[in-house]
């Protein structure tokens, strides 16, 4: 089964002829490569009434799955695409824009200032997305695999749309030439044999390979993952205290106390095992109500994890430290096979 699709283009310029809609036709072309059926496309002005009735009558008459809007998201006065759509749309579905907006900013610090909204009418899903078609173009993720199983990834924005077959073949040329050769020894010869292996896409080869030899860059600092921070709020005596509070989530979201954590774990576990640091014995501010227990994994080179749960002190320690013993067995089988 193949799913409908509609592209509405939203520009006063191109609505007049002048401008050359290139951002519609581009997603056109990558909506038709996924496998959708495009079976409507639309010009409309930045006119709130004009762009809602093209959306009613998709979602409505013509009972469109997937609706994209390219244009009109800015910070301009005309720039009206996302209240039109919350204007038609009956739910609101705000991760998607966030997610959106998320990978733009690994990208640029200007892809927090799309306004894109997106919403369900019906049975249709209603998406905003950026009137440039650079901005709507494809991004390529690079995942790099060094030594000793260690995975880095990085997101590469390419101007033009890859299909399938240049995706593929672009990656057997970086497999081909790269696998199993040291970081060291990629030298200026390697990438130019590589470039020209992949004739005019080129550049988008040396973006890959600079990227790459960003992510797999030595990084002294410990990367630092959180999550569950408000569970916090179900204690009392962690949560009653306003400005023990804000210190614990300064710890979490700033997380250079948590680095500092991590660091003397890793230097005081000789041999892979289970820490647990209560009170005062914590090696940061803030935390005196709290308890961490800790398990360091080998993940083989000489490189280790930490991985540790935060709580009150009247955790229940043998289930967690239960729970951090199987946490480590099953990533001494991840990282060892």
């Amino acid at each position: 089964m193949r799913y409908t699709a509609a592209v509405i283009t939203v520009s006063d310029k191109g609505y007049r002829g002048e401008r050359e809609d290139t951002s519609g036709p581009n997603l056109v072309k990558i909506l038709t490569e996924k496998g959708f059926e495009v079976t409507y496309t639309a010009m409309v002005p930045d006119e709130p009434g004009m762009i809602k009735a093209e959306l009613v009558k998709c979602a409505d008459d013509k009972k469109i799955a997937l609706v994209l809007t390219t244009g009109g998201t800015g910070f301009s006065p005309r720039d009206i695409t996302p209240e039109a759509t919350m204007g038609v749309v009956e739910r609101l579905t705000p991760g998607i824009p966030e997610a959106m907006r998320a990978e733009s900013m690994k990208i640029t610090p200007k892809g927090c200032l799309s306004r894109s909204a997106a919403g369900i009418r019906g049975r249709t899903l209603i998406i905003n997305l950026p009137g440039s078609k650079k901005a709507s173009a494809e991004n390529i993720l690079a995942v790099i695999v060094i030594e000793g199983n260690v995975v880095r990834n990085t997101m590469i924005r390419v101007n033009d749309v890859l299909d399938q077959k240049t995706l593929f073949r672009l990656n057997m040329i970086l497999n081909n030439a790269l696998c199993g050769i040291p970081v060291e020894a990629v030298n200026l010869g390697t990438i130019a044999s590589i470039k020209k292996q992949a004739g005019e896409h080129d550049e988008i080869i040396e973006n890959v390979i600079n990227a790459a030899a960003q992510a797999v860059r030595p990084d002294d600092n410990p990367k630092i993952y959180t999550s569950g921070a408000t569970n916090i709020l179900r204690y009392p005596e962690l949560a009653g205290d306003t400005t023990q509070m804000g210190e614990l989530i300064s710890n979490f979201e700033e997380k250079e106390a948590l680095g500092s954590l991590v660091q003397e774990t890793l230097s005081e576990s000789g041999e892979n095992g289970i820490q647990v640091y209560i009170g005062n014995e914590m090696p940061m501010n803030g935390m005196q109500n709290c308890s961490v227990v800790t398990a360091t994994y080998d993940l083989g080179e000489g490189r280790k994890g930490t991985v540790g749960v935060i709580g009150p002190k009247r955790m229940d320690y043998d289930r967690v430290i239960g729970v951090m013993q199987e946490i480590m067995k099953q990533l001494d089988t991840l990282y060892k096979k």
